[in-house]
């Protein structure tokens, strides 16, 4: 079996585990969103040169409503610079945490970052 689970495991039951497991965003009750966050920073280089773009990142989202700093994955982006501060946004961000059954529960999510020069 997978690191994330898309339900519970063949033969087991979740219940009294629920906090352990990493969930798929597809197989919880109620998704993670973002219910506060700090200023996306926008990095000075890319701003001058007017590059913009979506920086889509991949976080384990606790039972608390944080992402998890060794989760943190940046999985597309129009560059690279733009990379420290995505990270930094998704670990600063607060959620609202998944849920099943419900009880909170640990979920894989993607957080799609938007960077635009306004």
């Amino acid at each position: 079996m997978s690191q994330i689970e898309a339900a519970c495991p063949p033969g087991g039951n979740a219940e009294g585990r629920l906090g352990d497991q990493v969930y798929a965003e597809t197989a919880v009750d109620e998704r993670a969103e973002i219910v506060s966050a700090p200023p996306l920073e926008y990095p000075t280089a890319l701003r001058h040169a007017g590059l913009q773009g979506r920086v889509t990142v991949q976080a384990v989202i606790d039972t608390l409503g944080r992402a998890e700093p060794a989760s943190v994955k940046i999985v597309a982006r129009p560059n690279t610079a733009f990379d420290e501060s995505a990270r930094a946004y998704v670990l600063h961000a607060m959620f609202r945490p998944a849920r099943l059954k419900g009880r909170a529960v640990r979920v894989l999510m993607t957080v799609p970052v938007n960077y635009r020069i306004e």
